[in-house]
């Protein structure tokens, strides 16, 4: 816990709390739309967000994270693939960074399964049809897709471009394994998890509280891969919740 003293005309002193600095850190072809009600918080915390889009490894994309992040009151909350940078930075940060919340995640490394998608994915960025990409996996994100959240996917899709899509699924396919780092994470931990994700199975989520010290898990009943959007006023209670704790 931080504070910052002031001093008062009356020469006596009062504590105040500084406020906490809180990092979001996006998932692969997504926009700070993708917080949905969570970035509600936003209005309570000062809030910044990584740069996910003009790195080609999770490690740079975690570097560039830590080199701006100040010294103290510090939360870190990843989705997806920004999950990946937050597990990166939270290692290197150590005791520094006081809070960590993992959405939708997974500390193993790439899927093997998927690396032919991936690739078809990459050929089809190379050539700009980003809406074909966003296409191949229309609904796979969500327990029950809505309308507004799949355009939501093409217009984030659109605000990423083809070029970082490029960079961001080189870092994914790239990644390290982090099973086997995590429990070196310091930080008090949140894994958050959809029981119905298709994509980071809520089975990882339970291996990666199984490690990390001072962590817990909300597991949460029909619900996908983008929990935020699904399960937004829900998640946002927790986090608020966890920030305070």
């Amino acid at each position: 816990m931080v504070y910052i003293m002031y001093t008062l005309l009356s020469n006596s002193l009062i504590l105040v709390r500084a406020v906490m600095k809180v990092f979001f850190i996006p998932g692969l072809l997504c926009t700070s739309h993708v917080w949905g009600s969570v970035n509600n918080i936003r209005n309570k915390y000062a809030c910044y967000d990584a740069d996910v889009v003009n790195f080609n490894t999770i490690e740079r994309m975690s570097d560039a994270l830590v080199s701006t992040i100040p010294s103290d009151d510090i939360a870190i909350i990843g989705i997806s693939m920004g999950g990946y940078v937050a597990m990166d930075a939270a290692l290197k940060l150590g005791s520094r960074l006081r809070k960590l919340i993992l959405i939708n995640t997974t500390s193993n490394p790439v899927n093997q399964a998927t690396i032919s998608d991936r690739k078809k994915a990459m050929q089809l960025a190379e050539k700009g049809s980003l809406s074909e990409i966003v296409a191949m996996s229309k609904g796979i994100c969500y327990y029950k897709p809505k309308e507004e959240w799949l355009l939501l996917e093409e217009s984030m899709a659109k605000e990423i471009g083809s070029e970082s899509y490029l960079r961001q699924q080189n870092a994914i396919i790239n990644r390290k394994d982090y099973s086997k780092l995590i429990k070196n994470i310091t930080a008090d931990t949140l894994v958050i998890s959809g029981r119905n994700d298709k994509v980071a199975p809520f089975k990882d989520s339970l291996f990666m509280v199984e490690q990390i010290n001072n962590s817990s898990l909300i597991l949460l009943n029909e619900c996908g891969h983008l929990s935020t959007l699904e399960k937004g006023s829900v998640i946002v209670d927790c986090i608020q919740k966890f920030l305070e704790a």
